[in-house]
């Protein structure tokens, strides 16, 4: 009996079924090699499974897919934490058909779940990294890890940092208060405040919780969970962020798993009043249960919860 190996991975973005097998690559041998290349390389983007998979399949499939197995990792432990931190700790790897092949500089996109000094290191290796999704303790580590000091020079040394292009950082868990930022040197501040031009939050603020976003000084886009006390009425913290110079859009968002029906009428009745004086403003629907996969969909080349935030607020305005 002839042994079939099948594989088979959905590619949500593009809406297309792909199924590979033992007989289908000898028939996909047939079709012409700039059409089986789009293939394979859509799906591994899309895939971190299919990448796995055609790395071992062949050599020519394993070069073809290595920089996209790299390019979005999710880490929900502590020991694929360590795994990651040792295979990036082994520098350049040799690869067939690619040559020497650098996994750190593949690596744009990093959840990491679990809390640990590792993050730092990661980050550190992560050299071309654009997304971050992270608990606010693991951010803390990377910011008192890259703070000027008179004592000692910070780990992450301030170039380490500078050279990199922005970065879009989710939070994980429950915000903080960065006030003890807000009033110091800038010049003593960690350069990665400097960084972060897209934030975050995947939980509301707690009742009458200060936040201060003035550390984040290049903070352009920001994005949280809403609730109707959020906005009715407006309270000090939202005025705050609304009031931010830099920022150009603030995200209310609406877990639809997470909200009533009629909450959810409000906060959007109270989103169209207040929108009228803060042009800003935003608001954009999705599920809470969904937010990994979410996160990885738009790492991966599908539409920015900003993108969608735009275009979802022009839809309920023009309904208004």
């Amino acid at each position: 009996m002839t042994r079939r190996v099948r594989h088979v991975t959905r590619c949500r973005r593009n809406q297309f079924l792909l199924i590979i097998d033992d007989d289908d690559m000898e028939t996909l041998a047939t079709f012409p090699t700039e059409l089986v290349t789009t293939i394979f390389v859509e799906g591994a983007r899309m895939s971190t499974h299919l990448a796995c998979t055609l790395c071992l399949v062949a050599r020519w499939t394993r070069a073809l897919a290595m920089p996209y197995l790299y390019s979005t990792i999710a880490l929900e432990t502590r020991q694929q934490k360590t795994k990651l931190y040792e295979t990036l700790s082994k520098g350049v790897l040799p690869v067939e058909g690619r040559g020497d092949f650098n996994p750190q500089e593949q690596i744009q996109n990093l959840w990491i779940e679990s809390v640990s000094s590792h993050t730092v290191d990661l980050f550190k290796r992560s050299i071309n990294l654009i997304r971050l999704a992270v608990p606010i303790l693991s951010l803390m580590w990377i910011v008192h890890n890259s703070t000027p000091t008179v004592l000692f020079p910070p780990m992450l040394s301030k170039n380490s940092i500078t050279c990199r292009g922005d970065l879009d950082v989710l939070i994980l868990d429950d915000m903080i208060d960065l006030s003890g930022y807000a009033g110091s040197d800038p010049v003593a501040r960690s350069p990665l405040f400097q960084k972060v031009k897209y934030l975050r939050l995947s939980t509301s603020l707690k009742p009458d919780q200060p936040i201060t976003l003035e550390p984040f000084c290049k903070l352009s886009h920001f994005a949280m969970p809403c609730r109707l006390t959020d906005i009715s009425p407006l309270t000090d913290s939202f005025k705050e962020i609304l009031d931010k110079p830099t920022i150009t859009a603030f995200v209310l968002m609406i877990y639809s798993d997470e909200t009533s029906q009629e909450e959810r009428s409000a906060i959007l009745e109270a989103f169209e009043k207040i929108s009228m004086d803060y042009s800003v403003l935003q608001v954009l629907e999705s599920d809470r249960g969904r937010l990994r996969q979410d996160w990885e969909i738009e790492a991966r080349g599908g539409e920015s919860i900003w993108k969608k935030a735009e275009e979802y607020t022009s839809a309920i305005k023009r309904q208004g």
